[in-house]
């Protein structure tokens, strides 16, 4: 099946008016997963959402990993622009007034810097018809390798010109390092729990990740925990003093409507001992 030449002709909308893709037999939806700042010792309160592609194939659903994997080269960009659009559309269909939206994008998958330019300027452009502005939408970098640095900084610097914030996504795996946020110098700064897992040495590698985050907060960058599934988890990432946490223990992502706690008590969790085993 021959995709479309334009994004738009391949978005759709069911019978309650909210946009699903099609590529090929594919069907793609947007979910949105609560993200929480620290509100107080006690609580953390929704500050917003992270929009996420839900993939089926008929009633069945799809990984959504193996999809994005199986996408032909030539249609990753286009498959890329689509989902973004997704998220912006779907966004208002959700109960998430006043909300942040953060939405991830693959920079890798477009072919040079002025067709991610195109492709972005296209997603500025859907954002005030679709009840969001600049100062509510966060755009996080993937980790995937990008051809020459300067295609990042200039990327980089044009969500700055445009008044968009940024993020670095999955700090410390693979491309995601020290070196490239010196470079592009991001507004957050993303860690995936699995950084821990992988790790020999947790209580070390712990121990400074600790002082990086209050050095990227010297800097004027927060830090976002990803992957937060226990109590355990919640507890390292509230004594490492991170600004914002996502994970399963504190909300799942949902198609819509999006149900998300706009405030949980988390009194137990500041009180656990310090190193709580994150790999738990």
């Amino acid at each position: 099946m021959q995709r479309p030449t334009n994004v738009g002709e391949a978005i759709f909308y069911d019978g309650n008016q909210i946009p699903y893709g099609k590529y090929s037999d594919f069907t793609l939806r947007s979910a949105y997963q609560p993200i929480y700042t620290i509100a107080s010792n006690t609580t953390v309160e929704l500050t917003g959402y992270e929009g996420l592609l839900r993939v089926s194939l008929g009633d069945r659903v799809i990984d959504t990993k193996s999809f994005l994997n199986s996408i032909i080269a030539e249609d990753r960009a286009f498959v890329e622009t689509m989902c973004l659009a997704l998220h912006i559309r779907s966004y208002k269909c959700s109960q998430t007034v006043g909300k942040t939206l953060f939405l991830n994008i693959n920079l890798a998958n477009f072919k040079s810097a002025e067709q991610a330019e195109s492709e972005l300027f296209f997603a500025f452009s859907q954002l005030r018809g679709h009840g969001l502005d600049k100062n509510r939408v966060i755009f996080e970098l993937h980790n995937g390798l990008v051809a020459a640095p300067y295609v990042l900084t200039r990327l980089c610097e044009m969500f700055r010109s445009n008044g968009f914030e940024f993020a670095l996504d999955d700090f410390g795996v693979e491309h995601s390092n020290i070196e490239r946020y010196i470079l592009l110098r991001p507004n957050i700064i993303k860690i995936n729990r699995s950084l821990f897992m992988t790790s020999k040495n947790f209580k070390q590698l712990e121990t400074l990740m600790a002082s990086l985050v209050l050095t990227f907060k010297d800097n004027g960058a927060c830090v976002l925990m990803d992957c937060i599934e226990t109590e355990c988890h919640l507890a390292t990432a509230l004594q490492m003093e991170v600004s914002l946490l996502q994970g399963y223990y504190l909300g799942k992502p949902e198609l819509h409507p999006v149900r998300a706690d706009h405030e949980i008590v988390v009194a137990d969790a500041f009180k656990l001992p310090a190193l709580s085993l994150m790999t738990a």
